[in-house]
């Protein structure tokens, strides 16, 4: 009958946490390799269609953005008509809108790009929306337990909302992050910076 040795059993446990640390290595490098291709197959299609593609949404919010810059009258915005000329005077053609289902406040965060002209405005949104989401990730990182490359994959999983945040320049990415900070700014005890925030996400768009 063999017995094995202290020596032997005390090398059979030393082995067993390495290997473990090298499964949870390679299980971590195969999620971030996993999260580096989400990312690059997005910017490969939803960013670049948006980047490249003038659709709905953006059309109207940078319009309207337009009209508040030469001081026309907000009661006019809903008015689908004379909106849908104003589009056209703002470089936006071919392409159908109004502002009827947007709030009076939707267009503040526009106004600054009103001054582009449009195809370099709603690229330069593009740009800020890839900044707010990677921002968002961010913050839940200091929320959650969850690391940088697993919540990109847990975002990643919405794929179809996010292609048409980016390829309508709509609003909603913009939402999430101010939503995020809100929850962000209450757990570190500022009620009132969390307030605010939703005040200012509810204005601008809920």
């Amino acid at each position: 009958m063999d017995v094995e040795s202290p020596e032997g059993g005390a090398a059979l446990v030393e082995r067993a946490p390495s290997q473990a640390a090298v499964s949870t290595g390679a299980a971590r490098w195969m999620t971030r390799l996993a999260a580096v291709a989400a990312l690059l197959f997005f910017l490969a299609t939803a960013f670049r269609s948006g980047w490249t593609r003038v659709e709905t949404d953006f059309p109207n919010y940078y319009t309207a953005a337009v009209c508040v810059r030469k001081g026309l009258p907000l009661r006019n915005f809903y008015d689908w008509t004379w909106f849908q000329r104003q589009m056209n005077f703002a470089g936006v053609e071919q392409q159908l809108g109004g502002y009827s289902a947007h709030t009076p406040l939707t267009e503040l965060p526009m106004i600054p790009l009103a001054g582009f002209p449009f195809q370099e405005a709603k690229r330069i949104w593009l740009a800020v929306n890839l900044g707010l989401l990677g921002g968002t990730v961010w913050l839940l990182t200091r929320l959650t337990q969850f690391r940088v490359e697993q919540l990109t994959l847990l975002m990643f999983l919405g794929f179809g909302s996010l292609y048409s945040n980016f390829l309508y320049g709509q609003y909603y990415v913009c939402l999430l992050f101010l939503l995020t900070l809100a929850l962000y700014c209450l757990e570190r005890g500022k009620p009132a910076a969390c307030g605010f925030l939703c005040g200012v996400a509810f204005a601008l768009k809920l």
